[in-house]
């Protein structure tokens, strides 16, 4: 899936990656702008995906765009932070073992991005 906008004057778009899910959500919101009513189609993205903002290109983890009409396109995405291997070993070793603890039985799925 893959989806093109401008904002501030440049081309963007964001893409799904293979095998990694994204849930993705639009609605409309209602909101004053100098005392008139203005309409917004929000749309946001969910689960690990590409960003490329129109400066740089980015692997995030959500972004939403709130899309008023002339007043415009706003963009907002959460950066996928890095780790190193060893970290994200550790952290899932951590992460299974909290689980276990709280539900015994239950196995933790490999899921995209950890």
């Amino acid at each position: 899936m893959e989806e093109s906008f401008r904002n501030c004057g440049q081309m963007c778009r964001r893409w799904t990656l293979d095998g990694c899910p994204v849930e993705v959500e639009t609605h409309t919101e209602s909101a004053k702008y100098r005392g008139k009513p203005v309409t917004a189609t929000v749309t946001a993205w969910k689960g690990v995906h590409m960003l490329d903002d129109g400066r740089e290109v980015w692997r995030v983890t959500r972004s939403e765009t709130w899309d008023g009409g002339v007043m415009g396109l706003s963009l907002t995405y959460n950066v996928q932070q890095e780790c190193t291997e060893a970290e994200r070993r550790e952290n899932r070793r951590h992460l299974k073992a909290v689980i276990e603890q709280l539900f015994p039985g239950y196995t933790l799925a490999e899921s995209c991005g950890t």
